[in-house]
């Protein structure tokens, strides 16, 4: 497991940066690729992308050196509302992008 860490570690440190909400730069698999509109517009596409999300979050926790637990005030259900609330107010981000701008917010704020 340590091996698979340090592998993900050096193969996300060599990728270049993605600027925000373009999405270029890096590869995104599944459901992170959908609009926030796409993802909310359906009971199966938001209960798919929620999924989704709870395995980004993870996997960006698993990889994060500094905190492995960002989220853990807020829990699985105040993740997902608060990438909902960003996509409220951006409706064309990728859920992608959504849940890194999240992410950020809710390290910055020790959630």
């Amino acid at each position: 497991m340590i091996h698979l860490s340090l592998a993900l570690a050096a193969v996300l440190a060599a990728a270049p940066a993605a600027p925000a909400g373009g999405g270029q730069g890096v590869i995104a698999f599944g459901m992170g690729r959908q609009t926030c509109t796409q993802w909310l517009a359906s009971p199966a596409s938001t209960a798919e992308g929620g999924a989704w999300l709870l395995g980004y979050w993870s996997a960006v926790n698993l990889l994060n050196e500094g905190n492995h637990m960002v989220g853990r005030q807020v829990g699985s259900d105040g993740v997902v509302d608060g990438v909902r609330e960003v996509c409220g107010a951006t409706p064309d981000d990728t859920l992608m992008d959504a849940a890194a701008l999240v992410y950020f917010r809710f390290q910055q704020d020790g959630k």
